[in-house]
Formats: structure tokens, C-alpha cells, sequence
């Protein structure tokens, strides 16, 4: 997954900027990349920390922008939505499009891990995971355990669009999204390190997300887990 940001931007040279919904040439908006930010290798905790105070002066920074950071495995998004809480001065909700809980409370010996990312947030924040199937009984305790964990199972995404009006009927406004790729079917995303079978579709994860930014504010963004084959 480190390789995941330089694939995307490469990917990114290569695709038409025109956007029939829209209406327009989307290049024109304004796309500001920033360079990779290199964290310190003293460990996940001393790294973590580093962004997260990076992510903070970001956002200070940034002024109107939106921010979206690219990953990287699912460990960054925890800092992020920690500085986008503390900058907003209240509570939050996150949208964890996710094909996993990532609600352990450690994983391999560290509180750190990808798989603990939603973990480390639940004091700042509502989190509601869409697309779950891959999943502990810690990670199950967790969530019936705390009044702001949601989880909505990928098989409850078929039968009919009601998953997205349970989906945001639990987030608070506003929201951070975190989008792991492997909330997508493999078919449609295999480059990811821990796919699992029975994911999101493309059209109606757009439908959602179109729900999403009309019905509440998004503060930012980030996209994770792409390991490029």
C-alpha cells in the first residue's frame, strides 16, 4: 500500500477530464497536489502523531480547499479524522466505505494498526461502516458495545437502497469520509491486500456518495488500501 498515492496520481495523468454531470472540463476547478509527507520511522506511535499535527497545520492552511489524502494503508486515517475533530471543536461523524471493521483494539501488538483505525477514533467521533463483511467477534463486541459504532453488511446492500437511508439516518453532520478500496467486489478492485468477495458496485456507491455530499457537510476525505498490481 505504499506504493498505493504514486499509482493513483500516475493513473490520474490518464484519465478525461471532461465530466458529463457536471458539465464541464473538472481540471479547470483548481487540483493542488502536495508532495508525499515523509513520517519519521521511530514507530507507528511517533509517526502517527506526526501526521496527525501535520494534518492540523493543514488544515489551518488550506482555507476553503477540500483536503483528500491519499494512502497508505487504513493506520493514517485515524490522525486525520483526530485533527479534522479537534479543528472542528465538536464531535464528528465518519463514513468508513470498508470492507472490514478496523474496530480491534490493537492488531500484531500495536494500537496502530489498520486493522484498529476506527478504533482510535471512537471518542471524537460517530463511526458508520458500509460495505462490512469481513469481521471479529472483538470487532462485533465493539461495536454493540458503543453507542457511536454502526455497522451495515454488505448483504444488506442488495435487497433494496434502504442501508442508505440507515447509513446516514447515524452520522452526525458533519462528516469525515474514509474510503478503504477494498469496500469494492474484487472484480472491480483486486489491487488491495486483503480483498474479500461480495462488495460495493460502482453505481450505486456513486449513488450514495451523491447522497452523502447533498444531505451532510464532508470536511474531508481520504482514500486507502490501494496495493498496485
Amino acid at each position: 500500500t505504499g506504493l498505493g498515492p504514486d499509482a493513483i496520481l500516475t493513473a490520474s495523468q490518464y484519465v478525461e477530464l471532461w465530466d458529463q454531470e457536471a458539465g464541464r472540463d473538472l481540471s479547470v476547478m483548481g487540483i493542488h497536489t502536495l508532495p508525499a509527507l515523509e513520517l519519521t520511522r521511530e514507530g507507528p506511535g511517533p509517526a502517527m502523531a506526526e501526521l496527525e499535527a501535520a494534518f492540523g497545520v493543514l488544515l489551518v492552511e488550506m482555507g476553503g480547499r477540500f483536503p483528500v489524502m491519499l494512502g497508505g494503508e487504513h493506520s493514517i486515517s485515524a490522525p486525520a479524522i483526530r485533527a479534522v475533530a479537534a479543528r472542528h471543536g465538536a464531535r464528528i461523524g465518519v463514513l468508513q466505505m470498508d470492507a472490514h471493521a478496523d474496530l480491534r483494539r490493537s492488531y500484531e501488538g500495536t494500537p496502530h494498526s489498520h486493522a484498529s483505525a476506527m478504533y482510535r477514533v471512537l471518542d471524537v467521533a460517530d463511526v458508520v461502516g458500509v460495505g462490512i463483511r469481513g469481521i471479529s467477534q472483538e470487532e462485533v463486541e465493539v461495536a454493540e458495545a458503543e453507542r457511536g459504532a454502526t455497522l451495515i453488511y454488505a448483504d444488506e446492500m442488495w435487497a433494496s437502497d434502504e442501508w442508505m437511508d440507515r447509513a446516514l439516518e447515524c452520522l452526525p453532520d458533519p462528516i469525515y469520509l474514509t474510503f478503504d478500496v477494498d469496500y469494492f467486489d474484487p472484480s472491480l478492485m483486486p489491487s488491495t491486500g486483503t480483498p474479500e468477495p461480495g462488495g460495493g458496485d460502482w453505481y450505486r456507491t456513486l449513488s450514495f456518495l451523491k447522497r452523502v455530499f447533498r444531505e451532510r457537510t464532508v470536511l474531508a476525505m481520504d482514500v486507502v488500501e490501494l496495493a498496485p498490481i
